[in-house]
Formats: structure tokens, sequence, C-alpha cells
């Protein structure tokens, strides 16, 4: 019952909160902090514990992506959109890999998931995605393209339509997000990334 209501209206927060994005407005991170916290009471009702996890981070890092993106000094500088540096991907990769195990070990020793590696799969990279997200680092958009084709699998078996049908979307805007801060990034001031 608690579905029929918090599914559509958090898919559709979420889809404006992924436009946003997209648009590299931080007005993104107050839409997925509402979103994000209606999510928790759905994903915990559905049984998807690592999403739960997952989704009580992203609370804290909705606070902090909106800190992060927020114009700085008296000329309001924003801060700019660069890619990972090939030793920073030398750590996420195998970062990422242990997490993926670590959660599933988790989700299989102390809850009843019936979807755990899939579920450990999907929030250990979402997790990672939404920390590149509040640097502006590009690969977060090759995170969500993979994760959102997974997560459409997951919330249908799970029976989260219009979760299901929103990540569906979500694949094409990230397709979409990727050239566009693409675009946006080649217009920047040479010189102008920083390191995490």
């Amino acid at each position: 019952m608690l579905a029929t209501y918090l599914d559509p209206i958090g898919a559709c927060l979420s889809l404006l909160c992924t436009i946003s994005f997209v648009r590299v407005s931080r007005i993104a991170w107050l839409f997925g902090l509402v979103s994000t916290v209606l999510k928790v009471v759905l994903y915990f009702d559905r049984g998807l514990y690592a999403q739960v996890g997952l989704k009580l981070v992203f609370v804290v890092t909705m606070v902090y992506g909106w800190y992060t993106w927020r114009e700085r000094g008296p000329k309001h500088e924003v801060l700019p959109i660069r890619y990972l540096s090939w030793k920073e991907r030398a750590i996420l990769i195998p970062v990422c890999g242990v997490g993926i195990w670590a959660l599933n070990t988790l989700l299989c020793c102390y809850t009843d998931s019936t979807v755990s590696f899939m579920d450990s799969t999907t929030a250990t990279l979402a997790l990672a995605a939404q920390c590149l997200l509040c640097y502006k680092i590009m690969e977060n958009w090759i995170f969500w393209f993979f994760i959102n084709m997974m997560v459409v699998v997951l919330y249908a078996d799970v029976g989260l339509p219009f979760n299901a049908a929103v990540h569906f979307g979500y694949i094409f805007l990230a397709i979409i997000g990727f050239k566009r801060w693409h675009t946006i990034m080649q217009q920047q001031k040479p010189n102008t990334g920083s390191t995490i």
C-alpha cells in the first residue's frame, strides 16, 4: 500500500533531480534530498536493505554536494568538471570490488534479501558514482549508465514499476549528461581541474 504512493512520488522527484544534474544545476541536490528520504521508507518496505543503507548515506551526500557546488569567492567561481586521473581510477576500481564483496557478504549473512548480489553491486557502484558527482567528475555518468541498466531489472523484480521505468529513462539521461558535461568541460579555462 505504501509503495502505491511513494514509488511514483519518489520516481518523479528523482527524475527532476537527474535532469537538474544534467543541467549542472545546484537545485538538483534539494530534489535529491527529498526523493532520497522517501526512498528510504519505500526500499525498507521492499527488503532492499543495501539500497536503504545507500540512501541514508545519500542524504549526507546530498547536503555535501549542495555545499561543494556552491559559488566561491568574490569571482563566484564554481567547482570545475573534470575526469579522474589514472591514479584515482586505479584506486577506485579495486575499492568498488571490495565494497561489492563486503556488502554482499553482509546481506547474505544478516538479512533475508533474495537479491543480495544485485543489491550490493548497485549500492556500491551508486555510492562511488554519487561521490564522483559531488566533485563534478565526468566518470559519474559512466557509472550511472551501468547502474541504471542493472536497477531497471532489480526494481522490476521486486515490484517497483515506477522506479524501474524512471531508471530506464536514466540510462538515456546518463548519455545526455555525459555529453553535456563534456561540452561544458571543454569550455572551462585550462588547468581548472583539481584532485579530490
